[in-house]
């Protein structure tokens, strides 16, 4: 083979490295297209024992999906992720959009899954088929609030007062008993969202930016007991 061969013959198989992508698979690419957990963000535990996630699978490559997919989650650093949801998507053509609703178990707190306090559950969909585009993932943060059990209302009334209510701007908090036990202070809507806390028995909250309606003023107490105050505004 003479160079003239040879040089033709590389510039061939660079032409053809360059084209091979272009002319590649036409591929299926999942994403996260919108994602919302409930509880939003705070889990009393064990009060509430799972939580249940919504998410909208699209899909954004330019070629159908017709092989076996999962959600697959990680909880908080691990590395290795486990498949929560399979699903068999059967001719899932490019802009289809699929709703997934699954409840995964909170407990028991520790080891690989859920811990008390602050939690990062990393989602994503999958498919081990290798034609499918590497997915975006979606992050949700979940904090977990461990405690022993619920103050009744007339216990609570002998630890704190809380006025004016219902309340227009400033609330006042009045600690009649064991504030040095108070962990947290935290305001709730009646979706369970938590709208604003503090790790101190503070005196006053500014509720101004809180549109009109009915809200939960929380105490967690040091020993893990949680009582609860109705508010309106």
């Amino acid at each position: 083979m003479n160079l003239m061969s040879k040089n033709l013959n590389r510039k061939i198989s660079l032409l053809l490295m360059l084209l091979i992508p272009m002319l590649g698979f036409a591929q299926p690419k999942l994403s996260i297209n919108s994602a919302r957990s409930f509880p939003p963000d705070t889990i009393y535990y064990p009060n509430t024992g799972s939580i249940t996630y919504t998410l909208v699978v699209e899909n954004i490559g330019d070629n159908q999906l017709t092989s076996p997919c999962q959600i697959k989650f990680k909880y908080n650093s691990a590395t290795t992720d486990t498949i929560m949801w399979s699903w068999l998507a059967f001719n899932f053509e490019v802009g289809q959009t699929d709703t997934i609703i699954f409840t995964d178990s909170i407990g028991p707190l520790g080891g690989t899954r859920y811990k008390g306090g602050d939690n990062i559950i990393v989602i994503w969909p999958n498919s081990d088929n290798p034609n499918v585009q590497i997915p975006d993932t979606v992050d949700f943060p979940i904090w977990i609030q461990q405690f022993n059990g619920v103050i009744d209302e007339e216990t609570l009334a002998q630890r704190v007062e809380v006025f004016p209510n219902p309340v227009t701007d400033k609330l006042n908090i009045h600690y009649k008993d064991m504030r040095q036990k108070v962990e947290c202070v935290r305001i709730i809507g009646l979706d369970g969202k938590k709208l604003w806390e503090s790790y101190n028995p503070v005196d006053e909250i500014d509720t101004q930016q809180l549109p009109a309606g009915m809200y939960l003023l929380l105490f967690k107490y040091k020993d893990g007991m949680v009582g609860a105050v109705r508010i309106t505004k």
